[in-house]
């Protein structure tokens, strides 16, 4: 009679093989537990049971074959079922275990890749470290990222000198292998194959590895700085393709009319609002969705961005078109209306949380899925300078510095020549015109819409 429970042997486990054209290899020992061995031959323990919690099942890591016996794994099986009977979860149990474990280990302290981690997240959030702090949003994927794929695979009570390339390979292969249900509620598992966790889980290695080694200076048991296996892994075939995304251009200068048509049109304000200082100022995206209340002069009709949100690290001024000014002015009364603890720190643009600042994608989804244009926010500088060149005839010294974010030129040789014209008037005057000339652009269009209607042809404006 065939065995129901203690189907495997020392040997069997030791000398089984997962075959070339498998990922991974499961055998059965019988009430949930298995031996999972992998493509690249590693061997860890798993055990499945469902429970109220767990209707549709879970699974729990017992370790890998090496640190747990075939013995031990029957032990925990058997504590795990007791834990069961008695209405206790086991994967709560065994995870509370395993801290414990990790917190009373002498070797514990800056080596574990658990304790990294939880290192780089409290620095990544601290403002007094980090232009950008990273949101309470962003930490929570990072956390399910680390959780669902990560910890599942036993390596996070590992020691991090222990992560070569092989393991993190390894780590984000599990992901492609594993799916499931997305942090933002996604489980169209075909349409969302795993490889944008993927990207995800490949860079928060990566920050985890530069933190340990440029913060903590974490050393090899050699002496030397440890390296970031993840920078080993260009050219890997499991990777091609990872970062590719279509080169978006800009709209055609003749669609400008209907473009800012559109925009004038969205009905969210604060949409509508940041495409349209978008457009008339040329302010990257990343710079933009940062700004604060404290960086608008409402009465110098300016925005003042400190160096530390600018691409190229210089503190720049902007000048605001007055009708911007003006919707400006009409957000901040309505936030102070509805939000009794406004602070002039908070973000003029918000995101979809509390104190989160505006999307970098928004703007991206903004023009392809509302607007309907293959073209991104980026764009709109490209149509700054081409418009301000051939059609409002500007000066290139002024285009180019308010596209290259700055107050003068780099030259003080340069800039004691060139000082009687006045930077700051003449890109006050570029933006000014520019906005006149969109303005223009979508009256005539909507004039063109108007005539159109009535079967007549509209007279150029």
């Amino acid at each position: 009679m065939k065995k129901t429970i203690n189907r495997l042997s020392d040997p069997k486990c030791k000398k089984t093989m997962c075959p070339s054209d498998k990922a991974q290899l499961k055998l059965l020992d019988g009430l949930g537990l298995y031996l999972v061995i992998k493509k690249s031959q590693t061997r860890s323990w798993s055990f499945f049971y469902k429970s109220k919690m767990h209707p549709k099942g879970k699974y729990v890591a017992f370790g890998s074959l090496q640190v747990c016996s075939l013995k031990e794994a029957r032990e925990k099986r058997s504590l795990a079922r007791r834990l069961l009977r008695e209405g206790t979860d086991p994967y709560l149990y065994f995870e509370k275990q395993k801290k414990q474990k990790i917190l009373s280990s002498v070797n514990y302290n800056k080596y574990k890749f658990q304790y990294v981690k939880e290192e780089t997240f409290k620095f990544m959030q601290d403002k007094s470290n980090v232009n950008k702090p990273w949101s309470k949003h962003h930490v929570k994927r990072q956390e399910a990222i680390w959780d669902n794929y990560i910890v599942p695979q036993g390596y996070a009570t590992s020691s991090i000198t222990d992560i070569t390339e092989d393991v993190v390979v390894e780590m984000l292969q599990y992901i492609l292998q594993n799916r499931m249900e997305l942090e933002s509620g996604k489980n169209d598992l075909e349409k969302y194959s795993g490889r944008g966790t993927m990207a995800k889980a490949k860079s928060l290695i990566s920050q985890i590895f530069d933190h340990a080694k440029h913060i903590m200076r974490i050393k090899q048991p050699d002496g030397k700085p440890i390296d970031n296996p993840v920078n080993q892994l260009k050219g890997n075939p499991l990777l091609k393709g990872l970062y590719e995304h279509k080169q978006m251009k800009s709209i055609d200068i003749d669609q400008i009319g209907e473009y800012w048509h559109k925009i004038r049109k969205l009905t969210n304000l604060q949409d509508r609002v940041f495409m349209m200082t978008s457009v008339s100022t040329a302010l990257r995206v990343g710079s933009q969705c940062y700004l604060t209340w404290e960086m608008f002069d409402k009465f110098k009709k300016v925005f003042n961005i400190p160096a530390k949100f600018m691409k190229n690290g210089i503190a720049f001024s902007t000048p605001i078109p007055d009708d911007i000014v003006k919707l400006l002015s009409q957000i901040k009364e309505f936030r102070k209306l509805g939000n009794d603890e406004f602070k002039e720190t908070d973000y003029i643009f918000n995101g979809r949380f509390k104190d989160s600042s505006y999307n970098t994608n928004r703007p991206r989804k903004i023009i392809r899925e509302q607007l309907k244009y293959d073209a991104t926010a980026h764009g709109h500088r490209t149509l700054f300078k081409d418009i301000n060149e051939t059609q409002n005839h500007a000066s290139n010294i002024s285009i180019e510095f308010q596209l290259a974010h700055s107050d003068g030129a780099n030259s003080k040789v340069e800039n004691a020549y060139v000082k009687s014209s006045n930077y700051w008037k003449t890109r006050t005057k570029l933006v000014s015109d520019y906005y006149n000339h969109l303005e223009k652009e979508a009256n005539r269009y909507e004039a063109l819409i108007k005539y159109s209607k009535k079967g007549k042809i509209a007279t150029p404006v």
